[in-house]
């Protein structure tokens, strides 16, 4: 796990710019680049993780002596470098290049935050375990006798089961989220991605019917153990 966390780090890790001010952005998002000179700049390349863009053409003069190149060819992920050449500079002695970054999220994976990523999915994971457990292992049903089988008392242990399972699947809904990004983020599988997408999509759309469905149980198991409750102070037995 530590040579797969300091692999991704490394990855994912760009050069900070300073002439051009360029950082992370999303795949398949453009970027401007940017770059401080008093003569006319020409871009001359763009090099992604496999394909070198040949540019050369003039920059665009925004203002004063900002001149601008807007790409967009950002569809993978990693490390992009480029370089630019104008008749006032000297390439041999300054630099002529820089260099920005790209992923899924369009933003700096350190090592913590990636720490902060897994563990606050190990977190989601473990309570959706337990709260799951406890709905399901937590006795739903009235006090009955053991012989006979007829209700003697009601039992609102039920209520926190039901409240249990809701959560559960709220905290399901979360594990999926982070499932997806994870996955979205970190692998070369876009098949992968894609389906962990569907998933997190079908369980967060049936939250809503979901939620019709628990209250309408909630307030007929009301209606019930009002009934039940008031059957066994008249001393009529059911079961």
């Amino acid at each position: 796990m530590r040579k797969i966390l300091l692999t991704l780090i490394m990855v994912m890790m760009m050069i900070g710019l300073a002439s051009a001010n360029l950082a992370y952005i999303k795949n398949e998002h453009c970027i401007d680049i940017r770059v401080l000179a008093n003569c006319s700049i020409s871009l001359n390349e763009v090099t992604s993780p496999s394909v070198m863009y040949n540019i050369s053409t003039n920059m665009d003069l925004l203002s004063g002596q900002t001149y601008n190149y807007t790409f967009c060819n950002t569809s993978e992920t990693g490390d992009y470098t480029f370089s630019w050449s104008g008749e006032c500079l000297d390439c041999s002695q300054s630099n002529c290049g820089n260099s920005f970054g790209v992923n899924p999220l369009g933003v700096e994976l350190t090592g913590w935050k990636i720490t902060s990523y897994i563990l606050l999915f190990v977190m989601s994971l473990l309570i959706f375990i337990g709260l799951l457990s406890a709905g399901l292992n937590m006795n739903g049903d009235y006090n009955r006798d053991a012989v006979t089988g007829y209700i003697f008392a009601l039992n609102n242990l039920k209520y926190l089961k039901y409240v249990c399972l809701a959560l559960s699947y709220v905290m399901l809904v979360f594990v999926s989220y982070f499932i997806w990004m994870i996955s979205y983020a970190f692998l070369d599988m876009d098949f992968v991605s894609t389906i962990f997408q569907f998933f997190f999509y079908i369980i967060a759309i049936a939250t809503l019917p979901l939620f019709i469905l628990f209250t309408y149980i909630i307030i007929a198991n009301l209606i019930r153990d009002s009934k039940v409750a008031d059957f066994i102070q008249r001393g009529l037995q059911i079961r």
